[in-house]
Parts: C-alpha cells; structure tokens; sequence
C-alpha cells in the first residue's frame, strides 16, 4: 500500500501563506491527544507536494548502493563517550572542502544493532557520518538520567574533536525522540554554552514519535512479548507516573511544551497502523509548525507498524528521507562516486 507525502515547500527556508485558518496552538495539540480519529485530509495546510512524487535521486548509482548496504569493511567503528562512532575517513584526511555531516541515531527502547545499521546505511550513501545512541528504559522511566544521557551527547557534540565542526541531523525514534526534547530544553536554558551545536542542528527526523500518553505502552511492549506482562508493566507506569508528578511527569510535560516550539527544519514518519504512536498529534504538530513556516516534510502509510516504516515500504522510506536531506543547508555533501 502506497502512502502519501505532503512537503510545505521544496526548500527549506522558504515562506509562503497556504491557510487563512487561526493558528494551531499547543492547547489544540494537547486536546487531540484524547482524539486519535482525525484524518489528514482535515489538515488544510497540508498540501499534496508532486515535486516529491517525482522526486529521483539519480546521483545515486543503485549498483553501488547495493554494494553500500552489504560491504561495511571500509568504515571505521570506535566508542565516544557512551556513543558509538562510524565513518569511511574518521579524521577527515580525505579529499573533501567540507566536513561530512554526522546524523544521530537516537533508537527505540532495546534497538538491536543489527536494525539501526539499515538506517544507518541510508545516511551513508548520502555522505553522512553515524552517531548511535542506545536507548534504555531507564532513560525514560526516570527522566533525569535521560537527561544528563542528552548532555552528555551534547559535550560529545560541542568538544570532540571529529564532531566539532560537523552539521548535525537528529533522527529519533519512538520515545528515543524525548531525547531530542531534552537537547532543545538545554539550548532553552544556556542558549550561550551551546550556541554552536545549536546553530549547526539542520535536521529532525521522527520517526514513529511516541508521545507521553502512549509512552507507558510503548515500554510495556519493547519489554515483554506476554500480553498478561504488557498489561502490568503498563499499569505499572501509569501508577508511578500519577504518584511522581512533580518528579517525574513535569519532565515529560516540559519536554512536550519545548517539542512545540520547534524551529528545525523536521520530516515525520508515521503511519495510521501505529497503536503507539498518534497519528492525530503528528499531524497537529505539522500543521502547527507549517502555520509558523517552519519546513515540514510528512509522509504518512497505513499499514506499517511502529517503526516498521523502512522494513515494510524500503523504497517510499528511503525516497521521502533523501527527498528531506536534500532540501537541508547540510553545505556540500561529497556523494560516493562509482570506482
């Protein structure tokens, strides 16, 4: 099954006035969050785009995409901090004007390795060095240990040597995204210590966000099989969520008040089929930010499961991803050229 894209505008920066409609605020956000039936087609600005349709990144050589995704031999594998590091020219010795653009991986709660390499090929044919993070569900459960998780990839971002001059895409998923909130509410709070990593953050992508009243399933599910397992562990949650509120829940509060405002250029991965991920408050969120004419990339299926997208639609996945990349200020992207 086919799914649907809709792109504010080709390039990022751009500004144009698609809706005469008030704006989408976060109190609108917060309601729909109890309101999981809202289709696309009531989002007025969001705008059936052909130039992704037609979009075919022929720079691409598919033969040696291929060879990409099955030969990892050349690439160069080594810890920073917490984080794992992965590039074909780590010192950046190689012919290149221009430092190769890193993304982070933020993964899903017990990602496998093995299943974050298939994204991270993507990046790589793109010219894109790899930073992985693992997330726990100690990350989440108590918020603040995700948050020093956060500072200490920020550190890693502003002071390693490899890093330092490098633009950033973030490419969060599920509730691995709240560490993306976590980066936005440190730039909140000394604007002036991050400002460098600040301004070198192109990029957002979320892919199957989970949001705080579907976080509690979403841990409930990565950490058990069991159905009977899922029922307590999600109950669970619930009772140390309502018994913490000062403590724990006003962290996610916070998080979700800082994802609201926004302003990096951001492409949403999601599908209806998702029962963790609400599909009525992404697309109250592109809308909101596409009112603010923040560039705001969607594509939307209807059968793939929580971040299932790449597995069940490869090619839509990698289109609407490249079609984003392309259209960031990333400077020039040294692409793999066939030998």
């Amino acid at each position: 099954m086919e799914g649907s894209i809709t792109s504010r505008h080709p390039v990022a920066g751009t500004t144009h006035s698609t809706s005469n409609q008030s704006p989408v605020t976060e109190q609108d956000i917060r309601r729909d969050k109890k309101d999981s039936a809202v289709p696309s087609s009531c989002l007025s600005s969001a705008l059936k785009a052909p130039d992704i349709l037609a979009y075919k990144p022929a720079h691409i050589n598919p033969a040696l995409f291929t060879r990409c995704l099955s030969d990892s031999s050349h690439l160069v594998r080594f810890k920073i901090g917490s984080f794992e590091f992965c590039s074909p020219d780590p010192t950046g010795k190689a012919c290149n004007p221009h430092p190769r653009p890193v993304v982070v991986l933020v993964g899903w709660l017990n990602a496998k390795k093995q299943h974050l390499e298939k994204f991270a090929d993507l990046y790589r044919v793109k010219g894109f060095d790899v930073l992985t993070m693992d997330v726990s569900p100690i990350h989440i459960v108590r918020p603040t240990v995700g948050k020093k998780y956060a500072m200490e990839l920020l550190e890693v971002l502003q002071k390693n040597d490899i890093l330092a001059s490098k633009s950033i895409v973030i490419h969060g998923f599920s509730i691995g995204a709240f560490i993306y909130t976590q980066l936005q509410l440190a730039f909140e709070k000394d604007p002036t210590t991050f400002l460098d990593v600040c301004q070198r953050m192109t990029g957002v992508v979320m892919d199957s966000p989970a949001y705080m009243d579907h976080m509690c399933q979403g841990i409930a599910d990565s950490a058990s099989s069991v159905s009977i397992v899922r029922i307590l562990i999600n109950s669970s949650l619930r009772f140390y969520l309502r018994m913490f509120p000062k403590s724990v829940t006003f962290h996610y509060c916070e998080a979700e008040r800082i994802f609201y405002s926004n302003t990096v250029p951001t492409l949403f991965l999601y599908s209806s089929a998702d029962k963790i991920s609400s599909t009525a408050v992404t697309e109250r969120y592109i809308e909101a930010w596409r009112k603010k004419n923040l560039f705001v990339v969607g594509q939307k299926w209807h059968d793939s499961p929580h971040v299932g997208h790449l597995r069940k639609h490869p090619e839509e996945y990698s289109k609407a991803l490249f079609f984003f990349l392309d259209r960031l200020n990333l400077g020039k992207i040294v692409q793999k050229t066939s030998s």
